[in-house]
């Protein structure tokens, strides 16, 4: 699983990205005259080809540890207003779901003191329901209450150490989805053991992403591409040149995206390297309370869900190449439009289910 939120990514070519960070006293015009110069975008794994149309009006704000992006082709006069709620909404689900924020509602409920469900935000809510169910999918190797494992492996704080048995046995009695009791109405939370705790950084961005999309789509808006950071995007209609918003999974291979999200897990800059010079993952097994298998050093799933993307690239990491092909055959990937590449430690990819190509 993912550790908890890392510091920011950049977004887009960094001029570019800072260059179109508009305050709401920007007026719709002005937007459109300084979006020219973005004709081209990229968003590490992400390329949008240069169109001859008129540029997108692209807006960035930072959030949930990233910057959030939003690009609209043929924008109406109201389009900026509209990105500038949806991102305010993503402002809103921070102080809600954001485990690095003392003053979330998820921190209070980590930090509280109870034995019994208690109320929490619907979003809180709804978020921890569909990680237990991608808990159920994958057999476990989704799962949002490995924090402690990231203790006694020294992940947390950095100082990194091998657990002993003991400290392993005491770790895993906090860990599994099972422990965890919700409801949505009433949205409430509980857990089996004072212990438990919840981090939702592995799903967190696919959840915001997922708002904005169907907060733009209310909106009418029809072409669109929403980015968090750089591992969690979705694609609104069809793009620029009318064939798919280009993204550009790994050398000479794009997808081209149209009503899709795509979501990457893998390798980064928070794998901590060792001094033997092997590396230890920030992503941990919840099923052997160890490190993730090597086999997998990224993870690139796409399908319609933002959220679940962002769940399955993760998952995928964990599970590793034999078990990944196992799930997607189990769930028939090819006939439900999602599918995936694994890269391997060796450089080798794999293709899983029904892929963009």
């Amino acid at each position: 699983m993912h550790s908890p939120y890392q510091p920011a990514e950049e977004l887009l070519p960094v001029r570019a990205a800072r260059r179109m960070s508009f305050s709401t006293g920007c007026h719709a015009h002005v937007l459109r005259r300084l979006a020219q110069a973005a004709l081209a975008l990229c968003v590490s794994g992400a390329a949008f080809a240069q169109s001859e149309r008129a540029a997108p009006l692209v807006i960035t704000r930072s959030a949930l540890a990233v910057k959030f992006q939003i690009a609209v082709v043929d924008a109406e006069a109201d389009a900026f207003a509209d990105v500038l709620a949806a991102l305010d909404e993503v402002d809103a689900l921070e102080a809600q779901i954001n485990v690095w924020s003392p003053t979330s509602a998820i921190s209070a409920w980590n930090a509280g003191n109870h034995d019994e469900p208690v109320d929490v935000p619907l979003s809180v809510a709804s978020l921890v329901a569909a990680t237990q169910r991608m808990s159920a999918r994958t057999d476990g190797a989704f799962d949002i209450t490995v924090g402690p494992l990231f203790d006694v492996w020294g992940l947390t704080d950095r100082r990194l150490r091998e657990p002993s048995p003991e400290e392993l046995a005491e770790a895993r009695a906090c860990v599994g989805s099972a422990l965890l009791t919700v409801t949505i109405a009433p949205p409430r939370l509980g857990r089996a053991r004072p212990c438990v705790r919840v981090d939702l950084s592995a799903a967190a961005k696919g959840y915001a992403v997922a708002h904005v999309v169907a907060r733009l789509r209310a909106a009418g808006i029809t072409n669109a591409f929403v980015a968090a950071g750089s591992s969690t995007v979705c694609a609104i209609g069809r793009g620029p040149d009318g064939e798919g918003w280009p993204f550009e999974v790994e050398p000479g291979r794009t997808w081209l995206l149209v009503d899709q999200a795509v979501a990457t897990s893998g390798f980064s800059e928070t794998d901590v390297p060792l001094a033997d010079g092997r590396i230890r993952r920030h992503i941990l097994d919840p099923r052997t309370a160890t490190p993730a298998a090597r086999d997998v050093a990224r993870a690139i799933f796409v399908g319609p869900d933002p959220l679940e993307a962002d769940m399955a690239s993760t998952a995928l990491v964990v599970l590793g190449e034999q078990g990944g092909a196992e799930w997607a055959a189990r769930e028939g990937w090819r006939t439900s439009a999602r599918g995936a590449v694994l890269v391997l430690s060796d450089g080798r990819s794999v293709t899983l289910g029904a892929t963009p190509d």
